[in-house]
């Protein structure tokens, strides 16, 4: 898939992604990977397509509910981000809803973007990755009403944009008690660390409160985003229509 000769000069060479992968230690692959299953295993793939049509005789009106896989899906990586977990889960929920092409755009240049967050856009089937200080360029020249993953960014930061945005924020961890610690915190550099009121627990602590995610014994490693599902990633359209004419709003 080609654009216009002004973005491709900020496309990222393959030869950088296969280095990146290459310089990723595999038991880092690895936790990509184990992470990319456990949300193959909660979010089945969907249809990319599905139309459910309503009628009701007595009142003379139905209605067809047509929900469509978005046309592609922009992931926007701000500078010095490093959690290539989450961003494998956040891509991989993506891949659930059918979405293809999924493109990266980071804010930083490539050789200050942490190997394994590289890693993780080539594990997920990311081949189109640009560098540039914000994703606007790259989405003129999509057609469609995608939508816009935002990694990194500040709290405060606005992005202009008229498609559906999901942001990423660091997660708030219990610190008493963290099993596997430096695996943990590989896996959310940006982590806050709490006494209560945590996104997420860990097998084994005990803090009287409840979170969002849990994850058990051997899953430290791991992330599923609580707040993302593949519906996010999914164009609705509703139509009405009288029952005597029975025409198709859709056409």
């Amino acid at each position: 898939m080609s654009f216009s000769a002004e973005l491709e000069q900020h496309r990222v060479a393959d030869e950088i992604l296969a280095a990146a992968y290459e310089g990723t230690p595999p038991s880092q692959r690895g936790w990509i990977k184990t992470t990319l299953a456990l949300v193959e295993s909660a979010f089945p793939a969907r249809p990319s397509r599905r139309l459910v049509t309503v009628e009701n005789a007595a009142a003379g009106f139905g209605l067809r509910h047509l929900s469509e896989t978005v046309p592609w899906t922009v992931a926007f990586l701000g500078e010095g981000y490093a959690s290539a977990i989450r961003l494998a889960a956040a891509l991989m929920t993506a891949r659930m809803a059918g979405v293809e092409p999924l493109f990266a755009v980071c804010a930083g240049k490539p050789e200050n973007v942490a190997c394994a967050v590289l890693a993780a856009l080539e594990l997920t089937g990311v081949e189109q990755v640009f560098t540039l200080p914000d994703p606007s360029s790259l989405l003129r020249e999509l057609e469609g009403r995608g939508r816009l993953l935002a990694f990194g960014l500040p709290q405060a930061a606005r992005m202009e944009s008229v498609l559906p945005i999901w942001r990423d924020a660091p997660p708030r961890i219990v610190a008493k008690a963290l099993p596997e610690e430096a695996l943990i915190r590989w896996a959310h550099p940006d982590a806050l660390f709490v006494r209560e009121g945590a996104d997420a627990l860990y097998e084994g602590q005990e803090t009287g409160t409840t979170a969002a995610l849990t994850l058990g014994k051997g899953l430290e490693g791991c992330w599923l985003h609580p707040s993302l599902s593949p519906d996010f990633f999914l164009n609705d359209r509703l139509g009405l229509f009288t029952v005597d004419a029975r025409e198709d709003p859709f056409e």
